[in-house]
């Protein structure tokens, strides 16, 4: 029997009050193993031992049988009976309540075993009085535990491959990944235990206060230990996490079943919705986002090094229409429309056919179509179409302009994309590409038409107006 607060020996006291810490005590506030203890009269040390289940005294007031004084469990001397040790006088207690007695990692372990097959008894030894900070506590050990097995294979594995060079970067990414759900962890059971305790009271009455349900929610995380059997764990912790803290507030807070249930699942269905929503709208529009890019910025850079190929042959000078790449392999039919639109090839012209016959075509006839094309581009012009890709060199020399400069928009066909445009790529006279979200590009587009005026160049419009039909030229003066 020790002190609750600083576990000092409480045996052979008559006072009621730890001597180490002042923190007052009742034989009644323990359990023990029966006839282990021996209960002494105050006044006459007559001994008696406790043969109820949790070895108290039954009954806990009476005459003493030899001194006659009336004497109550409470007030009386305890020390463990001849030949026991103190440990074998503790009936079955909540280790991690008593960590400091017998160890971290064992109390941990023993916790967790309650929390996975004896749930409702974790609360009948979790005293209604202790500090929440110890179900706090063990849930973000456990975790930590948890999560630090899962990601294990996921730090071994580049480890093997590449010798160990990757643990450093692959453990620090790992580290700060982890601290970043320790912060996600602790929000979610701080929503959880809110919304478990205010459907237990929009539904009855209860026991206790919501230290009673942190206590139901934090310890029952013990059973999310599971999490870190390889493969399947990710889907037995949860689980049955959420059934052993069923179990654990409907003894704890000393409510029905079907209350507990409600109360402990509402929070997990909540999240689940959303997480459904946010698959269903808030993902798919990210990964239509990611892939556009992706994608976008691929077929850029290739249009773009197709470009550059040209201009090194041509004394710097890019084609005078963008079919021209056709001609000398620079770029194939395909390569004008980008991965990620609706464009096809039988939609962008060709003189009177479209990239859809390219194949069928002779040299002479394709040069003599894109003959066609380059003819009929005004004087003036500023940037021209094909397929989805503007090209916007015109009047440039490639070696002699501002490195950031575009050559190349990858801006859906509007004749062919009119709602599908999530993504803006623009390729540069240094090679490279870079994607801007429809939101953006207005901003970057107004920055490079500053850049343009630096170097004695025509604005660039919007890419989303300039059509096969219709190539952007600057406007003469009336």
């Amino acid at each position: 029997m020790r002190c609750k607060h600083c576990e000092y020996r409480l045996w052979n006291l008559a006072s009621r009050q730890c001597p180490e810490c002042g923190t007052p005590f009742a034989p009644s506030e323990y359990e023990f193993v029966p006839n282990s203890v021996r209960f002494l009269c105050p006044h006459c040390s007559q001994q008696y031992f406790g043969t109820a289940g949790n070895g108290h005294l039954v009954p806990n007031a009476f005459a003493c049988v030899r001194c006659h004084q009336q004497i109550q469990m409470d007030e009386m001397v305890l020390l463990p009976a001849e030949g026991i040790e103190e440990e074998a006088t503790v009936a079955e207690e909540l280790h991690w309540l008593a960590r400091n007695r017998h160890g971290f990692v064992r109390s941990w372990f023993s916790t967790v075993g309650m929390a996975l097959v004896k749930p409702a008894r974790v609360m009948q030894l979790a005293p209604v009085d202790t500090s929440t900070g110890d179900a706090w506590w063990f849930a973000l050990v456990t975790s930590a535990f948890a999560l630090a097995l899962f990601l294990l294979p996921f730090l071994l594995i580049p480890m093997a491959v590449t010798g160990g060079l990757s643990v450093l970067p692959f453990g620090f990414g790992a580290a700060c990944g982890c601290a970043g759900i320790g912060v996600v962890t602790f929000l979610v059971l701080c929503f959880w235990i809110v919304t478990a305790h205010g459907m237990l009271l929009i539904t009855g009455k209860v026991s206790h206060s919501m230290e009673r349900t942190v206590q139901a929610i934090c310890f029952s995380s013990g059973a999310n230990a599971l999490m870190a059997i390889p493969c399947v764990g990710m889907f037995i912790g949860p689980v049955w996490w959420i059934i052993s803290a069923m179990l654990m507030l409907s003894e704890g807070q000393r409510v029905g079943g079907f209350r507990a249930s409600i109360a402990v699942g509402a929070f997990p269905v909540l999240l689940l919705f959303g997480a459904e929503l946010w698959t269903t709208y808030g993902f798919n529009s990210a990964f239509t986002t990611i892939t556009a890019s992706v994608s976008g910025t691929r077929d850029t850079q290739y249009v773009t090094d197709a470009v550059m190929r040209y201009a090194e042959l041509h004394n710097f000078a890019g084609p005078d229409h963008g079919l021209r790449l056709l001609e000398g392999g620079f770029l194939d039919p395909w390569d004008y429309i980008s991965s990620d639109t609706l464009t096809a090839l039988d939609e962008v012209p060709l003189a009177d056919k479209t990239l859809d016959d390219v194949e069928g075509m002779t040299a002479t006839d394709l040069k003599t179509a894109i003959d066609t094309h380059a003819k009929a581009l005004p004087d003036n012009v500023i940037a021209h179409r094909v397929g989805d890709f503007v090209f916007t060199y015109h009047g440039v020399t490639l070696n002699n302009c501002p490195a950031d400069l575009w050559i190349v928009i990858c801006s859906p066909d509007p004749d062919s994309n009119a709602d599908s445009v999530t993504m803006v790529t623009v390729g540069r006279v240094d090679g490279a590409t870079v994607a801007y979200s429809v939101d953006a590009f207005a901003a970057q587009l107004a920055a490079q038409n500053a850049l343009r005026a630096g170097a004695n160049l025509p604005p660039l419009p919007d890419p989303a107006t300039i059509t096969h039909a219709k190539p952007a030229a600057v406007v003469s003066p009336q």
